[in-house]
Order: structure tokens, then sequence, then C-alpha cells
């Protein structure tokens, strides 16, 4: 059995305004941040414009392409699938920041967020460190998150376990 607060969350708890989320971001190139995991990774739906990601053939011999679901009638394509890959997120307390030199940013303010390990490089360095290290994680790992290089097409990382559960 399950209550409205198992669904719904708790109606008395305070509302959170979307603009009070914060994200991960990086403002240069060469900064660092620590993230204390917070939770357990789960796997989710690949995304396009926030919408579950369907590979679909629009007709006959056109090329397969991204599109979100509801943005296309399943019965009016020539097909359409479900990609077997999966993000992943992973909630994370960003806990510090270094600047492209490596020194800590003072004043820097801890704060919550989802850490989405998409498909592309964030997500094959995650299952490197996971691989070479075969570190089992959990709610209290430590993560380095770097960013290398901002080029087109893909933007490059450094992901590294600082210390595990």
């Amino acid at each position: 059995m399950a209550t409205y607060a198992d669904l719904f969350g708790d109606p008395n708890a305070p509302k959170v305004k979307s603009s009070d989320q914060k994200w991960i971001k990086f403002e240069e190139v060469g900064e660092s941040l620590l993230l204390l995991q917070t939770g357990e990774p789960k796997q989710v739906p690949q995304k396009v414009e926030g919408k579950v990601k369907w590979i679909v053939q629009p007709y006959d011999g056109a090329k397969w392409q991204p599109m979100g679901e509801g943005t296309f009638d399943p019965e009016k394509v020539a097909g359409s699938f479900l990609p077997d890959e999966k993000d992943v997120e992973i909630p994370v307390r960003v806990v510090g920041k270094k600047n492209s030199k490596g020194e800590k940013v003072e004043g820097f303010e801890p704060f919550d967020a989802t850490w989405e390990l998409k498909n592309g490089d964030t997500l094959d360095k995650f299952k490197e460190e996971l691989l070479d290290t075969e570190a089992t994680i959990g709610e209290g790992t430590m993560w380095a998150y770097k960013q290398l290089a901002k080029v087109k097409p893909r933007y490059k990382y450094s992901v590294k376990i600082v210390k595990t559960a």
C-alpha cells in the first residue's frame, strides 16, 4: 500500500521553486568540483529537450533520428524504438571547488544537486573509473569532477574517485 506522501511527496513540505535548483556547471576550463555522493545512482531514460528519447525513422529510407516522446505519431512513422543505453543520475552535494589554477575557491557555498551522467565523455569517464578501480560506490563516495576542454562536438572531462564510501 502507498500513501499520498509516498506517491506525491509531503503536502506540508516547503515548496521549492524551480529557480532554487542548483546545477553542476563549470565557469572556465580547468575548474574542478568535489562531489559527495548522497544517494544511490540510478539509470534513467535518455532525454531530448526534456522528453524521453526515441530513435525514429520518419519514412522508409529516411535516416534514423532522435526525437522526444510525444513529438511524433508512432502510427505515422516507418519505425521507432527506445535506445538500450541509459543515462545515470547520482544525487550529490557539491562540497568544494578549485579554479583552473588548482586553487581552492574561497567563499564557495556547498549545494545539493543531481549529477547527470549523460551519454558522452562524462559517462565514458565514469565507466572507465569504475572499471579501473573496481570500486563499489554509494552514499559517502567522494568524486573529483573536472572540465578538461570545451571542444565541439564533445566537451572533455575527468572523473575520479577520491574516496569510496
